[in-house]
């Protein structure tokens, strides 16, 4: 029972993000304007990230990987819609 509990709030959750996260988008991309390139990290274990992506017609055109020393912290992919910087080093 706490199992499809957790999962309705996730979906509850999910419903409430996503128009958040396009609008974000949205915004950035009207500030940034035609001639600027803009970059979104997407984790791909977030389908609805990725789907979200996908629908306002964003493509590919590299690939990150994240790593960590020891064991990968416990986050919450399902409300990360994109990584705002890229760490280096």
């Amino acid at each position: 029972m706490q199992d499809r509990t957790q999962e309705n709030i996730l979906k509850a959750l999910l419903l409430f993000l996503k128009p958040i996260a396009r609008a974000l988008l949205n915004a950035l991309f009207d500030w940034a304007g035609d001639a600027a390139d803009v970059s979104l990290d997407v984790p791909q274990d977030n389908a609805a990230g990725v789907a979200l992506a996908e629908s306002m017609e964003l493509v590919e055109s590299f690939e990150t990987a994240r790593m960590y020393l020891g064991t990968a912290p416990a986050l919450p992919i399902e409300r990360i819609f994109g990584v705002t910087t890229f760490e280096l080093g």
